[in-house]
């Protein structure tokens, strides 16, 4: 088997020598927001004039938008508008006002041309909660938020940013980095 320096797709792909992650693209998602999101999206579509029922939502999951008697594509900018604002994410990493501009972008584009009245009334709330989830596994990295793992470069680079810059009272510290030639110039240059 031919190990070359540099990835070759020889070496991972064809002749199998490593195995391959497998992303487990079934995985169960929290149900925590759908509650939220399903009052929020009744409560519009109420003041829209549309008599519908929060409670009786398991009822509603398998009919139509249209059995329903609702033209979902007439609301949709307004839902986008009231999921964004009034739900808040809290194990997401952007700051609640960032992650609800950019939710309402992003959800606003995605369901603007959507024919969601055909469409089953529990397909639009799982696929909004998905993407609430994978919104959230995109901002920690695809990592746990709760473990504590290597830092990436980006934290990394924000907590460089967060430490104080370095000058020339630390010249005069009695610290090993302090010993080298180059230190020792700069310290009797600013004595």
């Amino acid at each position: 088997m031919n190990h070359n320096f540099q990835n070759v797709c020889e070496d991972h792909v064809k002749l199998g020598s490593y195995l391959l992650p497998t992303r487990e693209s079934n995985k169960l998602l929290s149900q925590k927001y759908v509650p939220e999101i399903v009052n929020i999206v009744y409560s519009q579509l109420g003041k829209a004039g549309v008599k519908l029922d929060a409670s009786k939502y398991e009822e509603h999951r398998d009919l139509t938008w249209e059995e329903l008697g609702v033209k979902f594509e007439d609301h949709v900018g307004e839902i986008m508008l009231n999921l964004s604002k009034n739900i808040f994410v809290t194990e997401h990493k952007f700051r609640p006002a960032i992650e609800q501009r950019k939710r309402y972008q992003l959800t606003n584009s995605l369901y603007a041309g959507a024919n969601l009245s055909k469409n089953s009334v529990g397909l639009f709330f799982d696929s909004y909660n998905s993407f609430l989830w994978r919104s959230i596994e995109r901002s920690n990295g695809f990592r746990e938020p709760k473990i504590v793992g290597k830092q990436s470069f980006t934290e990394k680079s924000v907590e460089d940013g967060l430490q104080p810059p370095t000058s020339i009272p630390e010249l005069f510290k009695d610290a090993p980095e302090n010993k080298n030639l180059i230190n020792r110039i700069m310290a009797y240059m600013h004595s």
